[in-house]
């Protein structure tokens, strides 16, 4: 592109995508030698706030906290979270600390004070926008006494736990489906979906919800390859925990590409018609030829699979076996059908 000025905003790059750039100067006698970048330049903004602060233990003068990843790094790996706390009786969030991990113990509270406490995720271009706010917690021993553990670095946090698989789902193709299991773990779990062994990016096709135990994957159904096998995989720094099901789509019957109109054919030569159809439960299927049902022969047979269905005529003869070909395929959901017209012509012989 052309700039009248030394600055430039260039638009529509790809989120994540690394990119070189160069810039010549140009004048009435031609254009100079262009500099160019040394080192690539990724596109990125700042990422989307923390999903969830969970209160992991309370005293009279300490909060501990766990939070979730942001759902998505704006292009940018994430290098840190801010925490602030509010006090109950005023409107000023107070910083706290920076932070690479996912929790932290807030110490030096005031006893019997009221707290609210937000996270800020933060990668090399900024900051998010503050995450949801915690629920209000009181700074309290628990029993009125304080009670002194030791605890040992291998015992911090508890595994990811299944506390309810995923169930398969039946969904009528082109509406929405959706996947539900439950996931404990401390600290919270992040989550993430697959389907055949790919992670799932969420978007117009894709919707996932977490509270910490529920995890949903809502999804927009809009072709028959959507159903299969999906995972939720939960990690924490404790280890990691998933669960699977399958999503069925049932769908009325339907040939993606119709049969052509005609067919030709020479006369004693082998003639083989086969379509594809998509259809769930799987369609019944019949061949008529002209009004009657086709029946296996000697020179007549009749192939399904998953997906095609094949007629193959040999020794073909125009009174015989031209004519009209229908396939009609039917489920409880409904029916269709296609048709071709086979024209047998003869062989001739020149001098």
């Amino acid at each position: 592109m052309k700039c009248p000025s030394c600055s430039v905003r260039i638009p529509n790059l790809s989120e994540g995508s690394e990119y070189y750039f160069r810039v010549s100067a140009e004048n009435e006698f031609g254009i100079g030698e262009a500099a160019e970048t040394s080192d690539p330049i990724r596109a990125s903004q700042a990422p989307t706030p923390p999903q969830m602060v969970a209160i992991t233990d309370v005293t009279k003068n300490s909060v501990s906290l766990a939070w979730t990843k942001s759902k998505h790094d704006g292009g940018s790996r994430i290098t840190g979270y801010v925490l602030e706390a509010q006090k109950k009786g005023t409107d000023q969030w107070t910083h706290v600390t920076t932070v690479k991990s996912l929790d932290f113990t807030v110490k030096n509270l005031n006893e019997n004070a009221e707290y609210h406490f937000r996270v800020i995720a933060v990668n090399d271009i900024g900051e998010s926008e503050p995450g949801p706010v915690s629920e209000s917690v009181t700074c309290k021993d628990p029993f009125g006494k304080t009670i002194v553990l030791t605890v040992f670095p291998q015992f911090i946090g508890t595994k990811p736990a299944l506390r309810k698989e995923m169930d398969e789902v039946t969904a009528k193709l082109g509406q929405t489906a959706t996947l539900k299991c439950q996931i404990i773990g401390r600290p919270v779990p992040e989550i993430k979906w697959y389907k055949a062994g790919k992670e799932i990016k969420e978007g117009r096709k894709y919707a996932a919800t977490s509270d910490g135990r529920n995890h949903t994957l809502t999804i927009s159904t809009e072709q028959q390859e959507d159903e299969g096998l999906y995972t939720c995989k939960a990690v924490n720094e404790a280890g990691e925990c998933e669960t699977s099901g399958t999503l069925v789509l049932e769908a009325a019957p339907q040939f993606p590409v119709p049969l052509k109109d005609k067919i030709f054919a020479g006369c004693g030569t082998t003639v083989r018609i086969h379509v594809m159809y998509i259809g769930r439960p799987e369609p019944k299927i019949m061949w008529l030829h002209g009004s009657k049902p086709i029946e296996a022969s000697e020179n007549v047979s009749i192939e399904n699979t998953e997906h095609y269905t094949h007629l193959i005529l040999k020794n073909v003869q125009r009174r015989v076996n031209g004519g009209k070909y229908r396939i009609r395929i039917n489920n409880h959901f409904g029916s269709a059908d296609t048709v071709t017209q086979l024209e047998i012509q003869g062989i001739f012989f020149f001098q």
